[in-house]
């Protein structure tokens, strides 16, 4: 029998979550007198009023700013939930017009509860005019005895959550690559660590995607148009890349990998409801009542501020006027694309790649096969027939044919990053096949061949980075 002594299964996520909220958490209190400075003025007249609609909303028991680590590996059944009971339910319409309800902004500003990342700093990092408003964003909160999540005034509409993708993606996702930030002059880097990021985004995102369920967006037997299918798709694309770019980190590693992997599993799942909806509305526009000062949710070309630096020191490209940004598929100019934005054969591959390993591969064949006799022309694009690959690659114990695969620059950024996690079981497979085949002995007379391999071509073939490696 186990001790009476050991701790808790999930006290490790539970420690980092308390270390992230130290983190988030302002410093002092002259910083928390400051919020309410940066409040837009109506807000700044009801500050300390309990109003009916503020006393709705009761002092959450996590003070940290963002949800527990550990919330994220039940997340899924919560999702799969909220989709049944919601399938047969009346549609809700959100009506919330900012990126955070002016009453949870209240409540938060009133227990200090912002983070340094949405804290506005006017005439430097942010325009001179913008306000709280203009940089809080809604935390991820679930459904309670005390607290309803599904008030219109509190949900967000969608053309609202593809303005809060846009928002994360421009000011908020490459803040770790910025350099300094002033917010963060009392953590112990000047420079917002990456997993603040991440943490932050991961938490908001997760709301993002509560939203559209609350307003029935499930497919079939409920909503489905081209918006929603956007924003997970750029979900996904952040998670997978997350999954591969803070793979240094070791907290990450140990304790969010898992998490991050749940959360795209579902994201994905979310997107192929979307994408077997059978009315095919998964790239149909819906007008807006009101005018966007967005395309697809996009505001700028570029992320804002200092360009990024990446963790090698080269800079990356933030440039209005670069190749790459004609061949964007969201914003200006996927409001020109036939698929509105959305990007099906990229998402169905990316999916094909993260479920491999599931049912030792049956998995991926029932669904390519379902792909191939619903959707020809989508199973047979290349980022499907590329996963596919993949797939046989690994399946086969094909190394070689893998690693080309992974070295190929047509081989697209995302795909490459999910590879990264069988590069290890490849790598194993491969020494585990060449120790059989050079350390071969005679058959008659039993000796060795002493076969050998040179160490450089090893580096090549299994992707190492040097030597040392």
């Amino acid at each position: 029998s186990s001790s009476s002594n050991s701790p808790p299964a999930n006290s490790n996520n539970e420690d980092l979550a308390a270390k992230n909220a130290l983190r988030f958490a302002p410093s002092n209190s002259q910083q928390e007198q400051a919020l309410t400075k940066l409040l837009p003025d109506d807000l700044k007249a009801r500050v300390g009023q309990q109003s009916q609609t503020t006393e709705r909303i009761p002092l959450s028991g996590n003070n940290s700013g963002e949800s527990s680590a550990g919330d994220g590996f039940d997340d899924g059944d919560d999702d799969d939930l909220n989709i049944r009971n919601l399938s047969s339910a009346k549609s809700l319409i959100g009506t919330c017009k900012n990126m955070c309800p002016d009453e949870e902004l209240l409540r938060r500003e009133r227990e200090g509860d912002i983070q340094l990342l949405e804290i506005t700093d006017p005439g430097g990092l942010h325009p001179e005019h913008w306000t709280l408003r203009d940089t809080a964003v809604k935390r991820f909160r679930r459904s309670a005895a005390d607290f309803k999540l599904d008030i219109p005034e509190l949900v967000r509409p969608p053309e609202v959550l593809e303005r809060v993708c846009g928002y994360l993606e421009e000011w908020v996702m490459e803040r770790d690559r910025q350099g300094p930030d002033y917010r963060f002059a009392q953590q112990p880097s000047i420079v917002p660590p990456p997993l603040d990021v991440y943490q932050f985004i991961w938490d908001r995102t997760r709301m993002i995607r509560k939203d559209f369920i609350l307003q029935n967006y499930i497919g079939n037997g409920g909503k489905c148009d081209a918006r929603a299918v956007r924003c997970h798709e750029r979900i996904a694309r952040w998670h997978a890349m997350c999954e591969h770019q803070l793979s240094h980190i070791p907290d990450f590693v140990q304790h969010q990998s898992q998490q991050n992997i749940a959360e795209l599993g579902q994201t994905m799942k979310t997107l192929n409801l979307y994408y077997d909806d059978a009315l095919g509305r998964s790239t149909l526009e819906v007008a807006s009542e009101e005018k966007l000062d967005h395309n697809q949710g996009c505001s700028s070309d570029i992320v804002m501020g200092k360009s990024p630096i990446d963790f090698d020191g080269s800079a990356l490209s933030n440039a209005t006027d670069g190749d790459d940004v004609s061949k964007r598929l969201i914003g200006k100019h996927g409001m020109k694309s036939p698929t509105r934005g959305t990007a099906e054969p990229e998402m169905r591959g990316l999916y094909i790649l993260l479920t491999m390993n599931n049912e030792g591969g049956m998995e991926v064949l029932k669904y390519s096969g379902r792909l191939c006799v619903q959707r020809p022309d989508v199973f047979y694009s290349r980022p499907v027939q590329l996963a596919l690959s993949v797939f046989q690659s690994k399946k086969e114990h094909n190394y070689a044919r893998f690693f080309k695969i992974l070295r190929s620059p047509a081989t697209p950024y995302l795909y490459a990053c999910i590879m990264f996690k069988y590069v290890e079981h490849m790598r194993k497979d491969a020494l585990m096949i060449m120790s059989k085949t050079y350390g071969a002995k005679h058959k008659t007379t039993g000796e060795p061949f002493f076969d050998s391999y040179p160490l450089e071509n090893l580096v090549e073939l299994l992707c190492y980075e040097n030597e040392e490696e």
